[in-house]
C-alpha cells in the first residue's frame, strides 16, 4: 500500500457456510462488521431465487440468513407457486462450475444490494479489499476468485492466506507472545467446508496443508442421518417439500452447533433438540457421536447436492465409510512433522469450537492443561520443555476477515512501536539492564574475594607464616612455602570462582529477562518465554594467586625497616666514637653479622632499600628478627595487599564477563526489534498498492 493511501480496508472472509465482511478505517482497529440482518456478522453462504413473475429484484435473490430462513420456513404451496430455488456451500466450485459462478456473482451483488439499502454501504471502489483463500487452494481457485470479484463490483482484490488473517487477528490483540508467533505458529482452520492447517515462521507460511474434501458439513450430514434415524418417515416428507438439503446443510448444522456446545460444557449430557417442525432428535451423547464419527458415510441427500455442481465423491468418501476424527488427525499430522516447532496454535473456523478439536490438537502438542483456556504455560525458569500455547480465537467465526480488515493499523502499531522502542533502548540497556548488573557482579567479586582470604590467607598462609616465629627464617624458603600452598590452592580458586560467577550470570539471566518483558510490555510488545537461559558455563577460568610479591614485599619491608635503623646506629658509631662500636661488635653487630655485617652498611648506603630486600632474600635471618618481620602488623599488611590483588584480579575476570553479558543482552534486543522488522516486512509485503 503506497504510503498515502488511507483507504477503509474490507476483509472479506468468503465461507463454505458463512461468509464474514469486516470493515475497518484505514490505521484503526475500529472493525464493523456488516450485519445483513441486524442480528449476527454470519451472512449465511446461501443464495435464494424466486421464478416468480411479481418477484422484486429489491428482495431477490436473497441472501444469508434471511434466504435460508424464508426458504425453511415457506409451506410447500407457497414455495412452489413462489418458484424458489436455493442454493449453499458453493464455494469450492466456482474453479469450474458455471451455476457456482454465477450463484458467486449474485450473492456478493446481493449483498451490497442489502448494504446499500441497510445504510452501510459497501464502497468497494474507494476501500482496500482483501479476501483469504485456503492456504492449499490452487492457482485456479485464486484467479477464479479475483476475476468474480471484479466482475461482481468489488474491484481489483487482493488475497491472503485465511491462516495468515488469523495471524494478524492475533498480532493485532496481543493474543500470543510475539516470538511464540514468529517461532512457529500454527493455524487450525476448520470450517465448514475445508479443513486448513497452516504453519508460519517469521511471519510466512512455511507449509500449508489440509483437506479440501474434510470439513463441517460432513459432520452436518452425520448429525442429519442421526435425526434420520431418530424420525423414521422424516425424509419422505422433506422431500416432498424440497427440503431435505435445507434440512441437513442450515437445520442439522444448528443441532450439531448446539449438541457441540452442549457436551463441552457438559460431557456426560444427554442432549435433545427438534429440527424445525421435522422431528425430534433427543437421546443424543457423546459416546454415540464418537461411534457415528468412527463409521460415517455420505448420505443420498448430501450426494445429490454434491452432484449439482458435478461433484462426485472423491478420496476417503469415495471408499465407504470413514473415521471422521481420524481424518482430522491424519490431516493435522500430515504436514506438520515435529510437533515441538509449534509455540503458538490458533484454533479459527466455526468448526474448530467442535471439543475433539481442541482435544486432537492438545494431545498431539503435548498441552498438558486440558484446556484451551488462556493463560500462557511458559515458565520463567526451569521448564526447558515448554509446550505449544494453544487458543481458541475468541470469535473463530470472523477471525480471518477482522484480521485482514485490520492489517494497516497492525502494520502502522508495529512502526511505532519499533520507533518508540529503538529511541528507548540505550537509556533501558543502561540504566534498567547493565547498572543493576555491575552491583551484582561487584557484590559477587567482594564476596568471593572476602571468601578467598578466610580459606587462603586466614587458614593456610597466616598459619604457615606464624610457625616460623621463635625460629631462624630465611624468607626465601618462606615464599617458596607460600608459593606452594598458592599452587595447590588455584583449582579451589578457580572452581569458586566459576561457581560464583555462574551463579550470578544464571540469576541475571531471568532478572534482565523479566525486565526486558516488562520494558517490551511498556510498548505494547510481548516476548514471554523466550530469553530463559539455564545455568551459565562459562568455560575455562584461569585465576593465579599473585602470592609472591604480595606476600613477601611487607616482610622485607619490615626487615629493610630494621636493617635500616641499624645501619644507621652503625654509621654513627664508626664515626662517633668508640662507646657505639663496642654496642656494634655486641648484639647489634651479631645482627649485622649475619646480615652482612658492616658491608651491609655500606651496600644500603651504596644501592638503596630495593637491593637490600634481595640480599635479606638470600640471608637467615635470627628468630627475634623472624618474629619482628612476622608480626601481627606485618601480617595484616600483607593481608591487605592480598585482598587488593584478588581483588583486581577477580574484577578483571568479572569484568569480561560482564562484557560479555552486555554484548549478549545486546544483541537479544537487537534481535527483538529486527523480529519486529520482519513483521512489518510480512505486513507491508501483503499490503495491496493503493
Amino acid at each position: 500500500m503506497a504510503p498515502e493511501t488511507r483507504k477503509d480496508v474490507v476483509g472479506v472472509d468468503f465461507g463454505t457456510t458463512n461468509t464474514y465482511i469486516t470493515v475497518c478505517p484505514y490505521g484503526t482497529k475500529n472493525k464493523m462488521p456488516l450485519h445483513l440482518d441486524g442480528r449476527t456478522p454470519a451472512i449465511d453462504t446461501a443464495i435464494l431465487y424466486s421464478d416468480a413473475e411479481d418477484a422484486d429484484p429489491a428482495v431477490f435473490p436473497m441472501v444469508g440468513e434471511a434466504a435460508t430462513l424464508t426458504f425453511g420456513q415457506a409451506g410447500p404451496s407457497e414455495a412452489e407457486s413462489q418458484g424458489y430455488r436455493y442454493y449453499a456451500n458453493f464455494k469450492l466450485e466456482i474453479v469450474r462450475d458455471p451455476l457456482a459462478r454465477t450463484l458467486f456473482l449474485d450473492f456478493f451483488r446481493a449483498i451490497s444490494r442489502d448494504a446499500e439499502r441497510n445504510g452501510t454501504p459497501l464502497e468497494w471502489d474507494q476501500s482496500q479489499v482483501l479476501f483469504g483463500a485456503p492456504s492449499e487452494a490452487p492457482s485456479e481457485y485464486r484467479e477464479a476468485l479475483k476475476a468474480l470479484a471484479k466482475e461482481a463490483g468489488l474491484g481489483d482484490i487482493e488475497i491472503l492466506d485465511e491462516p495468515q488473517g488469523a495471524l494478524l487477528t492475533d498480532l493485532g490483540y496481543g493474543r500470543f507472545p510475539l516470538t511464540d508467533v514468529l517461532d512457529g505458529y500454527l493455524v487450525v482452520d476448520f470450517g465448514g467446508g475445508t479443513c486448513d492447517f497452516a504453519f508460519l515462521r517469521e511471519g510466512e507460511v512455511e507449509g500449508s496443508w489440509g483437506d479440501m474434501d474434510l470439513g463441517g458439513r460432513l459432520f452436518d450430514d452425520l448429525f442429519f442421518q442421526w435425526f434420520l434415524d431418530h424420525n423414521p418417515g422424516a425424509l419422505d416428507r422433506l422431500k416432498a417439500q424440497n427440503r431435505d438439503f435445507y434440512a441437513l446443510s442450515y437445520l442439522s448444522r444448528r443441532l450439531k452447533e448446539d449438541f457441540s456446545e452442549t457436551v463441552s460444557r457438559n460431557p456426560k449430557a444427554s442432549f435433545r433438540s427438534e429440527l424445525g417442525r421435522f422431528g425430534v432428535a433427543k437421546g443424543l451423547s457423546r459416546g454415540e457421536f464418537l461411534e457415528r464419527a468412527s463409521s460415517y458415510s455420505p448420505s443420498p441427500t448430501f450426494l445429490d447436492y454434491q452432484g449439482k455442481f458435478g461433484r462426485a465423491p472423491s478420496g476417503r468418501l469415495a471408499g465407504g465409510k470413514v473415521d471422521l476424527l481420524a481424518w482430522f488427525s491424519e490431516a493435522l499430522s500430515q504436514g506438520l512433522g515435529d510437533p515441538s516447532r509449534v509455540r503458538a496454535a490458533s484454533l479459527a473456523g466455526g468448526s474448530s469450537r467442535w471439543f475433539f478439536v481442541a482435544e486432537r490438537l492438545r494431545d498431539m502438542l503435548g498441552d498438558p492443561r486440558g484446556s484451551v483456556q488462556a493463560a500462557g504455560i511458559k515458565a520463567l525458569k526451569g521448564d526447558t520443555q515448554a509446550k505449544a500455547l494453544v487458543r481458541a480465537s475468541p470469535n473463530p467465526f470472523g477471525a480471518i476477515s477482522e484480521g485482514l480488515s485490520i492489517l494497516p493499523a497492525v502494520k502502522l502499531d508495529f512502526e511505532a512501536a519499533k520507533r518508540r522502542i529503538s529511541a528507548d533502548r540505550e537509556a533501558f540497556f543502561q540504566n534498567s539492564i547493565l547498572r543493576h548488573v555491575r552491583e551484582q557482579l561487584g557484590k559477587a567479586a567482594s564476596a568471593l574475594t572476602g571468601r578467598v582470604l578466610s580459606e587462603f590467607f586466614d587458614g593456610q598462609v597466616a598459619p604457615a607464616l606464624r610457625a616460623h616465629i621463635g625460629g631462624p627464617l630465611r624468607i626465601g624458603d618462606l615464599e617458596d612455602e607460600v608459593g606452594a600452598l598458592a599452587k595447590a590452592y588455584n583449582p579451589r580458586l578457580v572452581q569458586l570462582a566459576q561457581r560464583a560467577l555462574g551463579d550470578e550470570l544464571s540469576a541475571l539471566y531471568p532478572v534482565a529477562q523479566e525486565r526486558i518483558q516488562a520494558w517490551l510490555q511498556s510498548h505494547n510488545l510481548s516476548a514471554t518465554g523466550k530469553l530463559v537461559y539455564g545455568r551459565r558455563d562459562l568455560g575455562p577460568v584461569s585465576l593465579d594467586l599473585p602470592v609472591g610479591d604480595q606476600l613477601a614485599e611487607p616482610l622485607f619491608l619490615a626487615l629493610g625497616g630494621i636493617a635500616s635503623t641499624l645501619v644507621g646506629v652503625i654509621s654513627a658509631s664508626v664515626c662517633g666514637g668508640a662507646g657505639m662500636a663496642l654496642l656494634a661488635s655486641g648484639p647489634a653487630g651479631l645482627v649485622l653479622g649475619a646480615a652482612g655485617g658492616a658491608a651491609l652498611s655500606g651496600a644500603v648506603l651504596l644501592l638503596g632499600k630495593g637491593r637490600l630486600l634481595s640480599y635479606l632474600k638470600e640471608r637467615t635471618l635470627p628468630p627475634f628478627l623472624a618474629g619482628l618481620a612476622l608480626s601481627d602488623t606485618v601480617l595484616r599488611s600483607a593481608r591487605e595487599r592480598l585482598r587488593a590483588a584478588v581483588g583486581r584480579e577477580l574484577d578483571k575476570l568479572f569484568g569480561i564477563s560482564l562484557a560479555t553479558f552486555a554484548a549478549e543482552m545486546d544483541r537479544l534486543i537487537t534481535a527483538v526489534l529486527d523480529r519486529i522488522g520482519i513483521v512489518n516486512v510480512f505486513l507491508e509485503k501483503r499490503l495491496p498498492e493503493g
